[in-house]
């Protein structure tokens, strides 16, 4: 497996995309369910359920189905519209890691919290972010395995000269060389294990710092 020609760029195309797709996926979760928990304050009840809902609507959708329209849209895909795709269907995962945190910070502490600080974005960092860290942190490493798996995405977009280590995998079980197959997926297994043992190393040294 490591010899073959088209292994190793895959392994690369595979981190980054994944890389960037489980942070934007992050990014997206924290400022929803940041907004979410300022909200839950002013609207009512039914409206508040119907917004913790709406985030699920994109996992209703196929990914076949989203493939299907940018390659419509683009007729060619390339690597920001498969991060793009992928943050699309993927951050309402995210968004309910997070949010657990997030509406565990009670009333009184945004309200002191509004009140004391210079600003909101005092607030942010001293708060919000210390509160929600480890699920950021899970949040991540979930969207970045979900990204790395995803093989249905690269297979529509068909991109040129970009091969994905889940794609790689599945090319290599349809040529029945499963041996080859279930060796490659064991190296996306570890991959994906590494960056999660990463993040909860990082965690519990912040933690202790």
């Amino acid at each position: 497996v490591f010899k073959m020609r088209s292994f190793i760029p895959s392994v690369k195309n595979t981190i980054w995309v994944a890389a960037c797709t489980g942070a934007l996926c992050t990014l997206i979760g924290f400022i929803y369910s940041m907004l979410l928990r300022f909200m839950e304050r002013k609207v009512g009840h039914k409206m508040n359920i119907f917004l913790k809902v709406l985030p699920m609507l994109p996992m209703s959708i196929s990914s076949v189905v989203v493939g299907v329209v940018i390659t419509l849209i683009v007729r060619r895909g390339n690597a920001v519209c498969l991060i793009l795709a992928q943050s699309a269907l993927s951050w309402p995962l995210a968004f309910r890691v997070i949010y657990l945190n997030m509406s565990k910070i009670s009333d009184d502490l945004l309200d002191s919290s509004l009140l004391l600080s210079k600003n909101k974005l005092d607030l942010l960092f001293r708060v919000l972010l210390p509160v929600c860290f480890p699920s950021l942190i899970s949040a991540f490493g979930f969207c970045f395995a979900v990204s790395a798996g995803d093989t249905t995405l690269p297979l529509v977009l068909a991109i040129p000269k970009f091969d994905t280590l889940s794609l790689f995998t599945y090319r290599l079980a349809g040529a029945y060389r499963f041996n080859e197959a279930c060796a490659s997926g064991v190296i996306l297994g570890l991959i994906c294990a590494v960056v999660f043992a990463a993040a909860s190393f990082r965690f519990k040294k912040n933690r202790k710092s």
